[in-house]
This record gives C-alpha cells, sequence and structure tokens, in this order.
C-alpha cells in the first residue's frame, strides 16, 4: 500500500479498467467443444470393455471438466 513517502508497489494496484473482457464468441467455443467432448467421453465410456479403458477415460474427462464428479460421469453414461 502506498503511504506518504513510500512508492505504491507495482503488484498491489491492478488497474480494471486497461484489462479487456473475453469475447463472448470464443467463451461460447470453448463451451460448445467442450460439451461435444464430454458427450464423445460418454459414449465411448459405454462401450468401454476393460477397467483399464474406462480409467483412461476418467482421466481425460478430469482434464476436459474439472467440476464434473466421475460418479455423475459414470451414471449419465451407463442411463444413455
Amino acid at each position: 500500500m502506498a503511504t506518504a513517502g513510500n512508492p505504491p508497489d507495482k503488484h498491489a494496484i491492478i488497474d480494471f479498467e486497461f484489462m479487456s473482457t473475453p469475447s463472448r464468441r470464443s467463451e461460447i467455443r470453448r463451451r460448445r467443444t467442450r460439451t461435444e467432448k464430454i458427450h464423445q467421453l460418454r459414449k465411448r465410456y459405454s462401450t468401454a470393455k476393460t477397467d483399464a479403458d474406462r480409467t483412461k477415460l476418467v482421466e481425460k474427462l478430469k482434464k476436459v471438466s474439472l467440476g464434473l464428479t466421475v460418479e455423475h460421469f459414470a451414471t449419465t453414461a451407463k442411463a444413455k
């Protein structure tokens, strides 16, 4: 914090008015791509024959979608 006689810390002050917002189009594209990838993983998970294949698909799921739980993913893949 800047006080009389001390210069402001350059890392403490973030000027938000110069930061641009992300493009809405790219956000939508990312979301659609993620949804399509999760759909593909669900299909492959439901047709996987071994537990090793399922484990690999779950690892890929964790990379694609951090908020989706494995239990939810497995139940929706088997239901379809």
